[in-house]
């Protein structure tokens, strides 16, 4: 089967990613050309530990809602880490000072090559991961009509990309929240018997809730699965700013009451 233009297109962006990263390479060393995969993976590290609670101290002031810092927090120190580490990693790279030429250039050509490909594979992987996600907060039929087709799509079709494809929007356990949630508001009967739940009867009596949970809107949009949509409803942002029904709503094992609504416990 003929390629497409989507996976030619990918094919010659690998090539010129790996071309272009290995003459950087030549050019900068090996020391300068890992700069920025070992900054990427000490950032990773420094944010997943240290995110959270930089999200929960700074962002509150600027109105971030309080459900959303602990990952916005985790983006900034990533963020702030490599900025912080590939200055170091690229000052202690530098060129010696009698000749000016990089240190092993053909090393260092050879770790572009590699580093260019990791480029490439990121931008990928960072494509592929934001379009699950946005067919997953999206409704039923566009989340048909994007696994159909589509960039990624094509990718993945490419030999050894098939788990481009399989690629989770958010980790197992919201995975899971969200396809019991799904579940259970599509049927009546056990939406009723999750909110006769007494772990959720006292959430849903906070007073932000009930003007949002009693919109028709609001309820077709959950039931639709079209969370995007839903979290930019009117009635749902007061949700958003109400710190204390947020964390209410983070300390509910929300899994297991879904669970007992879906089997009529």
């Amino acid at each position: 089967m003929d390629p497409s233009l989507a996976q030619i297109l990918a094919l010659a962006a690998l090539a010129g990613l790996m071309v272009a990263g290995a003459a950087a390479g030549h050019r900068r060393g090996p020391g300068r050309q890992l700069a920025g995969p070992v900054a990427g993976a000490a950032a990773l590290l420094v944010g997943w530990l240290a995110g959270p609670a930089a999200g929960h101290a700074l962002l509150g002031a600027i109105g971030v809602p309080w459900i959303f810092r602990a990952g916005a927090g985790i983006a900034l120190v990533f963020l702030a880490t490599w900025l912080v580490v590939v200055a170091l990693l690229w000052r202690l790279g530098k060129p010696a000072a009698a000749s000016g030429e990089a240190d092993r250039p053909v090393l260092g050509a050879m770790v572009g090559c590699w580093t260019g490909m990791l480029g490439w594979l990121m931008v990928v992987v960072a494509w592929g991961s934001v379009d699950a996600w946005r067919r997953e907060l999206s409704g039923p039929a566009e989340r048909g009509r994007a696994a159909a087709g589509g960039f990624v799509a094509e990718v993945a079709a490419l030999p050894g990309m098939g788990w481009l494809g399989e690629l989770p929007a958010w980790p197992e356990s919201a995975a899971r929240v969200v396809r019991l949630s799904r579940q259970v508001m599509a049927d009546p009967a056990k939406s009723r018997r999750l909110m006769a739940d007494p772990r959720v009867r006292a959430l849903a009596s906070h007073p932000s809730f009930y003007p949002a949970w009693g919109d028709p809107e609001v309820k077709s949009l959950a039931q639709q699965g079209r969370y995007w949509t839903l979290l930019q409803h009117r009635k749902v942002q007061p949700l958003l700013e109400d710190e204390g029904f947020q964390r209410e709503l983070a300390a509910l094992d929300l899994e297991d009451a879904l669970t007992k609504a879906l089997r009529g416990e």
